[in-house]
């Protein structure tokens, strides 16, 4: 299937031959400034795809190419983003609540977005766990923001005790966003700008 230009590339930089502790500050600054990277994409796909609702969402990827399959991964795991040799998946657990669907969709789509590239090698990627989950929830919130639909936010976490803990670690990885914003700023111009 071909990558209709739905999801992102990285953007790669350049960068001169440095120092192991310039790249070591330098591996900082993109840590510190990567929750912007991650608000900035998903501004960047409500720009590029008008989506009203999460249903409307699932319309758009389907029609960009990527695959809904019903899949019972594990009892603990709603879906899963995969991308194999340039085709795109998203497997879902059979029988989900209309709501936890939709939400496992837009939470998919964050890892397609985000994490699933077609400049990564060949073969089956599978996107899951650890702070990847967490930015993948970002563009959940973000979807939720951006169709209208904070409201439903709230039922779906009563029906899924496990939606607090993520909603938690959301606001955790967002806290502080201009004071990271700064730091990186200030971390940057002190160790990797160039001297005059």
């Amino acid at each position: 299937q071909k990558d209709s230009g739905l999801f992102a590339e990285p953007e790669t930089e350049r960068q001169p031959d440095m120092t192991p502790w310039a790249t070591r500050v330098s591996a900082w600054v993109r840590w510190l400034r990567r929750p912007r990277e991650v608000i900035e994409a998903g501004k960047a796909f409500f720009a590029e795809h008008p989506v009203r609702s999460l249903p409307d969402l699932e319309r758009v990827i389907t029609e960009s190419g990527v695959e809904i399959a019903p899949l019972d991964i594990d009892p603990t795991t709603d879906g899963a983003a995969v991308a194999a040799d340039g085709a795109r998946y998203i497997l879902l657990k059979p029988y989900l609540h209309r709501l936890r669907r939709e939400f496992t969709i837009a939470h998919e789509v964050g890892h397609h977005r985000l994490h699933l590239h077609a400049r990564q090698p060949p073969g089956i990627q599978l996107e899951a766990g650890g702070i990847k989950d967490v930015e993948a929830d970002c563009f959940l919130i973000l979807c939720l923001v951006y169709t209208t639909q904070e409201k439903e936010l709230w039922p779906y976490v009563r029906a899924n005790p496990n939606m607090i803990r993520r909603a938690l670690l959301v606001l955790v990885y967002l806290t502080g966003y201009t004071t990271r914003l700064f730091i990186a700023d200030r971390l940057e111009r002190l160790f990797l700008s160039p001297r005059l």
